[in-house]
Order: C-alpha cells, then sequence, then structure tokens
C-alpha cells in the first residue's frame, strides 16, 4: 500500500493513495487531522481487482501521510511492502 500527501495552500491535503475506497481515504484523513471533509483531495490512480484487500487499510496509512505533511508544509510518501 502507497501512499503519497502533499499540503495545499489553503491548509487542506491532497492524498494519492492506492486504494478501491477513495471516500473512506478522505473521511479517515480529515478525521486525523481534524479538517472539514472537503479540505482533503484523494486521487487514485487505476487499481486491480482482488476486492476488498485494499479497501480499509489505505485509510490510516493515508493519515500517517497527511499529518507530517501538514505539520511540515511539505510532501510525504509512505510505501509499505
Amino acid at each position: 500500500i502507497t501512499a503519497v500527501a502533499f499540503p495545499r495552500e489553503d491548509g487542506g491535503v491532497t492524498v494519492y493513495s492506492s486504494t478501491q475506497s477513495p471516500s473512506n481515504v478522505a473521511g479517515v484523513v480529515a478525521s486525523a487531522l481534524g479538517l472539514d471533509g472537503n479540505m482533503v483531495e484523494c486521487k487514485v490512480d487505476r487499481v486491480g481487482g482482488g476486492f476488498g484487500g485494499k479497501q480499509l487499510r489505505a485509510g490510516w496509512i493515508s493519515a500517517m501521510a497527511a499529518l507530517p505533511a501538514v505539520k511540515l508544509k511539505k510532501s510525504v510518501k509512505i510505501v509499505l511492502e
């Protein structure tokens, strides 16, 4: 699972995540950062099948990338093997 987070000028964050549930990722990241849902943008490249395997784990991994990204105002990438 991979997550890359980029802080935005408006205080929000854009997250690229390998997930099958971008709405879950956005919700978890918003909750972890204490932001409104509209301040988190989740983008997903094409992901393969294997239904459910990447559904819920990606949320907290994306939040782990988003928190330091917003605090440090730098992009953060997390890759789990």
